[in-house]
């Protein structure tokens, strides 16, 4: 009888650590950037650049008068069907401007790089997750790697 008891307990608690509930799937990288708008929230160049040429290179292009105001309520949104709609917000810099420009997107090097228009030069991701997208860009003309920042919006 006792044999039986520890056969019973032993099936009891085989069966309940098989029970557990499954680690839930981390999403793809196609689904973080297509889950909803992003805004900029920053950009930086690394080494920083001298456009005005007073001598004093600028690292932080957000803070400078390089990135406009009504450049910083812009927001784009990612589809999954590979399109994307940018929108200028609602501050334009240009009234004559239109209010939205699409285009397409794809991811390159294993999902590390993101494709703009078909574009030569791919953006490195160097974060992606539910809240951020960070990318950089080497630009040879200032010989310095940009990083662009968004924010969910």
């Amino acid at each position: 009888m006792k044999f039986k008891f520890v056969l019973f307990a032993a099936a009891i608690l085989t069966f309940a650590a098989s029970c557990k509930e499954e680690a839930p799937i981390p999403p793809t990288n196609t689904e973080l950037l297509t889950a909803g708008p992003w805004i900029g929230n920053g950009l930086t160049a690394n080494p920083g650049i001298d456009p005005f040429g007073t001598g004093t290179p600028i690292t932080d292009l957000w803070a400078s008068p390089l990135v406009s105001a009504c450049s910083k309520d812009d927001f784009t949104t990612y589809k999954v069907d590979g399109t994307y709609v940018t929108d200028d917000g609602a501050t334009k810099c240009d009234p004559a401007d239109p209010q939205t420009t699409s285009g397409t997107w794809s991811f390159a090097s294993n999902e590390t790089q993101l494709v703009m228009d078909s574009s030569a030069t791919p953006y490195t991701i160097t974060k992606l997750d539910a809240s951020n997208l960070e990318f950089q860009l080497f630009e040879p003309f200032f010989q310095s790697t940009f990083t662009v920042s968004f924010i969910r919006k």
